[in-house]
């Protein structure tokens, strides 16, 4: 599912929806094919059709949208957000509590409502919920990027901040997230002590 995150969060401007939607179906049903030639269908069987079909209607859903508009806002909310630095002497609380003030009531309070402080602690998380959280503090501008979320250069980023995500996600389970990227390590303390693990992110740096 990354080749539609990087679409809808404007890494792949130099492709069609409807291009988005055909490849991640594709994508999506050679999993499935694969997954049941693994486990074969036994009791199962009959359901590869259902999801098929299933994945048929969603991606037809998909062609119709337009997200265009979505990606200067974005690129709006990062310039905003970063904007003279203002987040070089914050706390990583402070840094969440900066982004949020940067986007409208109705956005704030839709984000509250998935991701409260301290979420970890009072809802019961699924594989995927804190990479989630990560990859929405690096839309709205956590991180210092240079120019719009697009190009070759910028996609690269893309999916290596989307490991990086899975990464944190991993490290919420152990005592400390070690890393020499700086961007990773404030995005992991950011999510760490907002999200209300106790779960320490190590930067480190290279000797020369």
């Amino acid at each position: 599912m990354l080749y539609p995150l990087r679409y809808l969060l404007g890494s792949r401007r130099d492709v069609e929806m409807e291009e988005v939607a055909r490849v991640t179906g594709a994508r999506m049903k050679s999993s499935l094919s694969d997954l049941f030639a693994t486990i074969g269908e036994g009791e199962f069987k009959g359901l590869s059709s259902i999801f098929n079909a299933d994945i048929d209607e969603v991606t037809t859903e998909m062609q119709a949208l337009d997200v265009s508009k979505n990606w200067d806002k974005l690129d709006a909310q990062r310039r905003r957000a970063r904007n003279g630095d203002p987040m070089r002497a914050m706390t990583s609380i402070e840094k969440i509590g900066h982004l949020f003030s940067t986007i409208t009531e109705s956005e704030r309070a839709e984000i509250l409502g998935m991701f409260p402080e301290n979420f970890a602690r009072i809802k019961n998380l699924c594989n995927g919920d804190l990479a989630g959280f990560v990859m929405l503090l690096f839309a709205l501008g956590l991180v210092k990027g240079k120019g719009v979320l697009a190009g070759k250069q910028q996609e690269r980023k893309f999916s290596a901040q989307f490991r990086d995500a899975m990464h944190i996600e991993e490290a919420s389970r152990c005592d400390c997230f070690i890393t020499y990227d700086k961007d990773a390590s404030d995005l992991a303390a950011a999510t760490f002590s907002y999200a209300g693990f106790p779960t320490k992110s190590v930067l480190l740096k290279v000797l020369i």
